[in-house]
């Protein structure tokens, strides 16, 4: 070997720091968190702002400013309180304690139902229950689900997401269909119950057969669906659910986390008979890799009869 020398004129005591890159969005600061009060300091609080509403209330009696309050007479303490009255006319005693026990009654329930909210007061609550939830940030949930081609349970994923104001896409593969939603934390804990707790996805259900429409001609009706979909995408739907009928159908929590904004404006149900297809559908959202992630996981295995 030849000889080597270290150029000591490269190595220096000075550090070089790189400069910090601002992060593309800031969190927002968690909330603060609220006191959680044990069931004794809580009844302790209630029974303290009890007795200070009383002492107020017998304070305004004493100046004049509220009129005394009537004895409250029961048939349990009505000869403590009535005396000689109760026993000179019993049957008119009982009839008047019991007219006054129904009036107190009657305004206890006029009370709770000026309290009530009404119909379009509840709806406008839950609206903004929801804005409030979406606006804390946008959270994401990615189901595979089996077979989700039953009305029924289309109908409960679709109406549900649009109660809740949830977008995203149900992606009807031949093989599985993709279900994702965005929308609010509270939200989406809420559909996520639904997906894998409420709807018996093993079931099997009847489908209810519909008379055909016809047109003036005598073809069949809507000739839009026919027209989208292809030769290709009919046979490969056949194909899947000729392999569907063997398994057992399910529900699988594929992904579910945070997301920096909504990739969608409505909730809608699109076919793709290919993969290709389905990565297309998904590009325009840029949520491509949420395909992936459901077709990785894999199927049930088939139920022998």
């Amino acid at each position: 070997a030849g000889d080597w020398r270290m150029r000591d004129g490269i190595v220096t005591r000075l550090i070089q720091h790189p400069l910090p890159v601002k992060p593309s969005h800031t969190p927002k600061p968690p909330p603060p968190m609220s006191l959680m009060l044990t069931k004794k300091e809580r009844k302790k609080l209630r029974k303290r702002t009890r007795a200070e509403r009383e002492q107020e209330r017998r304070e305004r009696v004493l100046l004049g400013l509220d009129p005394p309050p009537k004895p409250k007479v029961r048939l349990a303490n009505l000869m403590n309180v009535l005396g000689s009255q109760a026993v000179a006319d019993p049957t008119t005693v009982e009839a008047r304690v019991r007219a006054e026990a129904a009036e107190r009654v009657r305004k206890h329930e006029e009370r709770n139902s000026e309290k009530q909210l009404t119909p379009e007061q509840r709806r406008a609550k839950k609206l903004r229950k929801l804005e409030e939830d979406a606006a804390k940030g946008a959270h994401a949930l990615v189901f595979r689900v089996e077979d989700l081609s039953h009305p029924h349970r289309r109908a409960a994923v679709q109406r549900n997401a649009k109660d809740l104001r949830l977008t995203g896409i149900v992606l009807e593969h031949p093989d599985f269909a993709v279900v994702v939603v965005e929308g609010g934390e509270k939200a989406l804990r809420k559909y996520k119950k639904l997906m894998l707790n409420r709807i018996d996805w093993p079931a099997r259900l009847a489908v209810r057969s519909k008379p055909m429409v016809t047109d003036e001609g005598g073809a069949a009706g809507s000739k839009r669906v026919e027209e989208a979909e292809s030769e290709a995408s009919i046979a490969a739907f056949a194909a899947g659910a000729a392999a569907k009928a063997n398994r057992p159908n399910r529900c699988v929590l594929a992904w579910e986390g945070k997301v920096l904004l909504r990739n969608f404006r409505h909730f809608t149900f699109e076919k793709a008979h290919t993969d290709r297809l389905a990565k297309l559908l998904l590009v325009s959202h840029g949520c491509q890799h949420y395909f992936d992630l459901v077709k990785r996981i894999a199927p049930p295995p088939p139920t022998h009869a």
